[in-house]
């Protein structure tokens, strides 16, 4: 390494809390760079050289927390030419401070050997203040760098220190919402532990962003998350997992003890459909509602398995995340593709390595089709499956010539066993004509089915503000009112 870089914490805030060690240090410094002035012991600091600080860069930026990246490579290009710099930033460099973070991960790559000054934490004064064991546990995070909001463990007290105003306050602010319930009562901790600092504050999360007079120019501010009761922790996919179990315990719901693999196979088609007609209604509330039904279905099944030391919902998640990454190699890999075609065609040739990898290769194209697939949905999978290997017709007229082929056929049929078999023709090759023409053939016949329970509303409604009776009009009244409905819906 041909050049140094020093980083020093300043501490809590008050001045005592600075270490005689690095207060030499910045003394003898040719040039102090400053995360922020904004820290309570900067003005009793006895400097002799160059001082400088990113207040205007924070001040100036629209998302303060993206700003990690810039300061380290200005402090390392400083560092390359200025030998001594010191880089002091507020609390204890490696405890939650995302510019030290960045400058540690990449000092090396520029051949800078970084040397980390201990220092008095902005966690000693929080956890004395809030008389709280860390051992205990506990999540520490720069305010402006937090996690994504399910990386957050709601059940584990959270510290996110300093928060300097009420931008910063805003932003941590935004991801907390995210994962925890909006009257969730934080404390607003006073880190410097002056006597005139006053006392704690507690304020409802969602009044975190809003709370001007918290934040002050000479006082470092903590914002302490308190843990969540399990329950309450209720966008958990671990909340969900012991909800489940708790049903299923000998003192749980009678009812959802008794289910098995085979009696809860119907409601898994059920939540299955529900999810569809949320969709295809276009109620996005609802959709999230039926969503969450069909969850439960896999929390379910995964209980049932780990009661029989089977398999774990972890497992699952598990299993699925390994299965995405193997099977997105241009994506988590360095494997280049041009189009959703070739992404298919990999996927289809990596699932199949898999089976043979698991001894489970299948024998034929139309193994990968699910038995219990709906019929119009398998017949137009089973299609496609063929014509991935030439067996299809040349182009869409042909397709429309054997649907011809096929009425007739049905036309001419003389029995009902025969009759059934030719109309299960008619339907297989119409499946064709779907997949020619780029439609979802059971979603066309969902669509349709859907306008006529539409329709025949209208028609229903219509006859009821007439006071007629349905069964008893004749053919031209039924032309009459469905063409009229058809203009209604």
């Amino acid at each position: 390494m041909s050049a140094s870089l020093l980083i020093v914490g300043l501490g809590p805030g008050t001045p005592g809390a600075l270490t005689t060690g690095t207060a030499q240090l910045l003394q003898a410094a040719p040039l102090v760079v400053l995360r922020t002035r904004r820290h309570p012991a900067v003005k009793h600091l006895a400097l002799s050289g160059e001082v400088r600080s990113f207040d205007a860069l924070y001040e100036q930026a629209e998302d303060p927390g993206g700003l990690c990246e810039q300061i380290a490579t200005e402090i390392l290009d400083l560092a390359a030419v200025v030998q001594g710099l010191v880089y002091a930033v507020p609390g204890h460099p490696s405890v939650g401070d995302a510019t030290v973070s960045c400058l540690l991960r990449r000092a090396p790559e520029r051949k800078i050997r970084p040397v980390v000054e201990p220092a008095v934490s902005f966690v000693d004064a929080a956890c004395a203040a809030m008389q709280y064991d860390p051992l205990a546990g506990l999540q520490i995070h720069d305010p402006l760098a937090l996690p994504s909001p399910d990386r957050i463990n709601a059940t584990v007290p959270l510290l996110l220190a300093p928060v300097h105003d009420r931008r910063a306050a805003a932003a941590a602010q935004n991801v907390l919402l995210a994962r925890y319930p909006t009257d969730h009562r934080v404390q607003l901790v006073p880190l410097a532990g002056a006597a005139d600092q006053g006392p704690q504050r507690s304020v409802p999360l969602h009044a975190v962003g809003s709370t001007d007079d918290a934040w002050d120019e000479d006082h470092l501010i903590a914002l302490w998350v308190p843990a969540l009761a399990p329950v309450r922790d209720v966008r958990s996919p671990a909340t969900m997992r012991e909800i489940m179990a708790r049903l299923r315990a000998p003192d749980g719901c009678p009812w959802d003890r008794e289910q098995t693999r085979q009696t809860l196979k119907r409601y898994l088609l059920e939540e299955t459909h529900e999810v569809l007609d949320a969709i295809d209604g276009g109620d996005i509330t609802e959709l999230r509602d039926e969503l969450g039904d069909l969850l439960l279905q896999v929390y379910f099944h995964a209980q049932i398995a780990a009661e029989d030391a089977a398999f774990t919902f972890a497992d699952v998640v598990g299993t699925l995340s390994e299965k995405l990454v193997r099977r997105h190699p241009h994506v988590f890999g360095d494997q280049a593709v041009t189009d959703a075609k070739q992404v298919l065609a990999n996927w289809e040739q990596i699932k199949q390595s898999e089976q043979r990898a698991k001894g489970k290769e299948r024998s034929s194209l139309l193994d990968r089709v699910p038995l219990s697939l709906p019929a119009l949905a398998a017949a137009q999978a089973l299609g496609e499956r063929a014509a991935e290997v030439g067996f299809d017709w040349e182009a869409l007229p042909g397709v429309l010539d054997k649907v011809t082929e096929e009425l007739g056929e049905l036309q001419r049929a003389a029995t009902a066993e025969h009759r059934a078999e030719e109309l299960g023709d008619v339907l297989f090759v119409l499946a064709r004509v779907g997949s020619w023409l780029g439609v979802d053939v059971e979603d066309a016949l969902r669509r349709a089915n859907r306008k006529f329970r539409a329709r025949f509303g209208e028609m229903e409604a219509a006859a009821r503000l007439d006071k007629a009776d349905l069964a008893s009009l004749s053919a031209v009244e039924w032309d009459r009112m469905w063409n009229a409905a058809k203009q209604m819906a």
